[in-house]
């Protein structure tokens, strides 16, 4: 497309392996920060960080870190010991020979006010997040269409635990799996707190 001369277009080329989400709106709020402060012809006012990615880095590798590894692999090999190798969902298509991730993207869905209103109340009741709630929701109707009643599901974590990390720049995003054994009868309120405890132990040893 073709600008007028007094538009300009800055463009930011960004490898995944050097920034995550959370990276992104850091470096968006800087950038509208410094650009506002330069049309006003003064210096930005943006605060000294006290640590960088390799400080994080090297404190990843440090002796106490290190120590803590074993508890949380430990933990990872019990949770999943014998779970199934892959989730066996129905298709309109036979499977390829190779998987691969190749796939359509899902679409944004917003809840309506009154739904929304209905899972607030469940977390209410449960004492539990809608994180948890939708969760769990997710595990039961992929337990619903596979038949498995066994059901690992992954997902990310900012793997920033600490108020320093939350203003730096870099690759902390990680990748927990949340596992879910289904039982005969099984009640949504015990799925719910089944869920809850899985979700609160993953985020524990997400490291």
């Amino acid at each position: 497309f073709r600008l007028a001369p007094e538009h300009h277009v800055l463009l930011l080329v960004l490898h995944h392996i050097v920034v995550d989400g959370l990276s992104i709106d850091i470096l968006l709020h800087e950038l509208s920060q410094a650009y506002a402060a330069l049309g006003q012809q003064r210096m930005p006012a943006l605060p000294q960080l006290p640590l960088d990615y390799a400080d994080v880095a090297a404190w990843q590798h440090s002796a106490p870190v290190r120590e803590r590894e074993g508890a949380h692999l430990e933990y990872w090999k019990h949770q999943l010991a014998g779970a199934p190798a892959f989730l066996s969902l129905p298709t309109d298509k036979p499977r390829p020979s190779v998987l691969g991730d190749t796939g359509a993207l899902s679409r944004f869905h917003r809840l309506s006010p009154a739904l929304e209103q209905a899972l607030t109340k469940v977390c209410r009741e449960h004492q539990v997040t809608h994180f948890m709630v939708l969760g769990a929701a997710l595990s039961a109707l992929l337990h619903r269409h596979s038949g498995q009643d066994d059901v690992s599901v992954g997902t990310p974590v900012s793997g920033r635990p600490h108020p320093a990390l939350e203003d730096l720049v870099g690759l902390f995003t990680n990748t927990v799996v949340l596992r879910t054994r289904f039982a005969p009868g099984t009640t949504f309120a015990e799925l719910l707190a089944s869920t809850r405890t899985t979700a609160l132990e993953a985020f524990t040893h997400q490291d």
